[in-house]
């Protein structure tokens, strides 16, 4: 059953679960033994299952820019982490809204499965480099049937919100995204890929951390600052009664009872 979760950081993670998979860091410096970051770099990465007998989790720490998808229905998940200035730079240091190349096959098309040929690569530096997603690509047929109840959850940064010791914007869900038109793109590609039967998209709007700032860098881990979490208990509501549960920071969204088969 899932347990009571309180608290704050690492106090969100269930130690009663198999072993957390965590996604992963763009710094190769960073790793955590606990799996909920691993050294790597900047690519798509993805998880999936099925809502079967076995309870699981996925998650990452430390967020700062990053956007998360969690597309859920009655019957499993796929979640991923798409870094902001891999899937957004123009190549010299600024971030930007447009829906271009970049975006398409760094974002779209690890959606939707479809190999890079030919990748566009906004700079020469090698950490904007294309690089081959890590984890698999959204599955339609866990999504795409009318009784589903198939939701898109969105956590993706406020728009201007670098922290730094002078500014720090509104606290969510208040003020923009940055990003809106491609969330919106995400999120149209993803309902085109399961047939058009999308309910509903969830966004949530978080205010990053800022590493550059000591202060900030102190709530890694000691806060639910940057945090995002989904768990999964085939026992949720009782023996054999499935539920789920997502954390987006101190956002909480779950299952009701009955509605995972």
């Amino acid at each position: 059953m899932l347990a009571q979760v309180t608290g704050i950081g690492a106090q969100y993670i269930d130690d009663t679960y198999p072993d957390m998979l965590g996604f992963f860091s763009d710094d190769p410096k960073v790793s955590r033994p606990d799996g909920t970051l691993t050294a790597g770099n900047s690519r798509a990465v993805s998880q999936s299952d099925t809502f079967g007998n076995t309870a699981f989790q996925y998650g990452s720490r430390g967020l700062h820019g990053c956007t998360m998808v969690a597309v859920i229905s009655n019957r499993g998940v796929w979640m991923a982490q798409f870094w902001e200035s891999y899937s957004n730079s123009d190549g010299e240091g600024a971030n930007h809204d447009t829906v271009d190349q970049v975006l398409r096959q760094r974002v779209l098309m690890a959606i939707q499965g479809q190999t890079v040929t030919n990748p566009i690569n906004p700079s020469t530096d090698p950490r904007n480099q294309y690089i081959t997603p890590e984890g698999p690509a959204l599955d339609p047929s866990l999504f795409n049937r009318e009784d589903d109840n198939t939701n898109i959850y969105f956590m993706t940064p406020l728009d201007g919100s670098v922290t730094t010791a002078n500014k720090k914007p509104p606290k969510p869900p208040s003020g923009p995204a940055m990003y809106p038109n491609k969330m919106r793109a995400i999120a149209d590609t993803i309902n085109e890929l399961i047939g058009g039967v999308l309910e509903d998209v969830v966004q949530y709007n978080y205010w990053r951390l800022n590493y550059a700032n000591s202060a900030d860098e102190a709530l890694i881990d000691t806060t639910e600052r940057g945090l995002c979490m989904f768990q999964y208990d085939p026992n949720a509501f009782g023996s054999g009664k499935k539920g789920w549960r997502l954390f987006y920071e101190d956002r909480h969204y779950v299952s009701n009872e009955g509605d995972v088969v």
